[in-house]
Parts: structure tokens; C-alpha cells; sequence
């Protein structure tokens, strides 16, 4: 089974930086990613 959710996390990655959420995601079997794709770029403070 597979879902994807787009969230914003300004404050989140202000507090603890990308690559830190990115770990996070990795230890629980997710991916931080791109809202255009599934390669594509994560653009820390696109509106």
C-alpha cells in the first residue's frame, strides 16, 4: 500500500534543519520529498 501526504514544516526545519527531519523520516520508513514528484527537489520555504 502506498499514500502520500504534503505538509509544510517551516518552524520544524527553522528548529532542526532538513537533514535531521529527513532522519527522522528514514528511521520510520518514510521519505521527505518533493510536492512535484517523486524525484523532485524540497524547497525549504516555497509557499
Amino acid at each position: 500500500m502506498r499514500g502520500s501526504v504534503h505538509i509544510k514544516v517551516p518552524k520544524l526545519i527553522e528548529a532542526i534543519g532538513f537533514e535531521e527531519i529527513d532522519r527522522l523520516c528514514r528511521e520510520r520508513h518514510c521519505q521527505a520529498r518533493g510536492s512535484t514528484g517523486e524525484h523532485s527537489e524540497v524547497w525549504i520555504g516555497l509557499t
